[in-house]
């Protein structure tokens, strides 16, 4: 530190009682600067680290929707601690290990932690982070649900009928149409909207307002600046609201029934990619195809 300790001290104290910057507007945030000034500590080996690292703990449980910025910091910030953590020492279940530069990472299946489960002990005098994570997948069908903003997805026939309640052939064309508008419309919004295919789909093309398909009876349709139409799924960037003054937006693009069979539809979602909280998942469907 160049014999700077006092004045690096004063910086990071005045870091700490700074608010984060709007999310909206220059993509920061308490939680992105939280992680920030846990990196910094940590490379400095700070005596605040502990309590930088306690404040970001308790921001990243309040909120679960982090943004590109705040994931990004918070890598880094995971990065730093366990390098600050190299060599201290930990016991599962009564074996002795050291942590390594890269951190001391285990995964426990089910049957593991049946029963008394697994004992982690920090035997040492240093400070030690421990986080854990849990993954699975739902018992149950995720219902649909909306936070600042709404989406609507219809799947149409040639004949524009709902494809959910027709009979679906192979080789038939169907429109998949997607509506959303926000619930307030003062800042800029940045959305990502993906809407996943079933195995039984694929996509063909992307609609536009004049490309003649009147007959699916869908209107007028939006033209995001950046689409990508994959093997698995739709996915277009648009902004909304500020000083675009606009609200909703209207997608669609055209599928072909290619394999026949019952099929689940993923649900489609919607989100404000620098403020994720702003999101929305639709409802998921059935598709039958026959030959």
């Amino acid at each position: 530190s160049f014999g700077l300790a006092e004045e690096i001290e004063t910086a990071l104290s005045e870091a700490r009682s700074a608010p984060g910057g709007d999310r909206s507007t220059t993509y920061g945030s308490e939680l992105r600067d939280a992680a920030a000034l846990v990196a910094v500590t940590a490379v400095l080996r700070s005596d605040v680290l502990r309590e930088a690292a306690d404040h970001l703990r308790q921001l990243s449980a309040e909120d679960s929707h982090t943004s590109t910025q705040e994931k990004a910091w918070m890598v880094v910030a995971a990065w730093e601690l366990n390098r600050a953590m190299e060599g201290a020492p930990l016991t599962v279940d009564g074996a002795e290990t050291l942590i390594g530069e890269g951190g001391f990472y285990r995964v426990f299946g089910a049957k593991e932690l049946k029963g008394d489960g697994v004992t982690i002990e920090n035997p040492g005098t240093r400070p030690v982070n421990l986080t854990i994570g849990v993954g699975g997948h739902p018992a149950t069908e995720e219902p649909a649900y909306t936070n600042g903003i709404t989406l609507k997805r219809s799947i149409l026939t040639g004949e524009g009928e709902p494809a959910e309640r027709a009979i679906v052939k192979q080789e038939d064309e169907l429109v998949v149409l997607l509506e959303g508008r926000l619930e307030e419309s003062q800042f800029p919004r940045r959305l990502l909207v993906a809407d996943l295919l079933p195995a039984g789909l694929e996509i063909q093309a992307a609609l536009r307002d004049d490309e003649g398909y009147e007959a699916f009876g869908i209107g007028d349709i939006d033209r995001p600046p950046t689409l990508r139409l994959r093997d698995d799924r739709y996915v277009a960037a648009l902004v909304r609201g500020g000083d675009d003054g606009r609200e909703s937006f209207r997608l669609a693009y055209l599928v072909r029934a290619v394999t026949p069979g019952d099929f689940r539809l993923p649900a489609p979602y919607v989100e404000d990619m620098y403020d994720p909280a702003i999101q929305a998942r639709g409802s998921m469907g059935r598709l039958d195809v026959r030959p």
